[in-house]
């Protein structure tokens, strides 16, 4: 998590939901806490140390975007390009 100067903020803590457009979906979440109980397998998670991780899966080729968001922070959106084949 950065502030509004871009500028790192490692004590945030803030629960970050993420969503998937396009032809894929949010596989698994992580913020590399131990400590967490929080479920792998959603689509939200505490940042720890200001940090937090969404793995996306793609269902088919196409473009895919994904967006993290919190309450009272902006969000941020990352577009991938999944390709076909095995």
């Amino acid at each position: 998590m950065v502030d509004e100067k871009g500028v790192p903020v490692p004590g945030a803590d803030e629960s970050i939901t993420f969503q998937v457009t396009g032809p894929g979906m949010v596989a698994a979440v992580d913020s590399a806490d131990l400590t967490s109980h929080e479920a792998f397998q959603a689509r939200e998670r505490h940042a720890y140390h200001g940090r937090c991780i969404a793995m996306v899966k793609a269902k088919a080729a196409g473009r895919i975007t994904v967006t993290g968001a919190a309450a009272g922070l902006v969000g941020s959106t990352v577009s991938l390009a999944a390709s076909g084949g095995n």
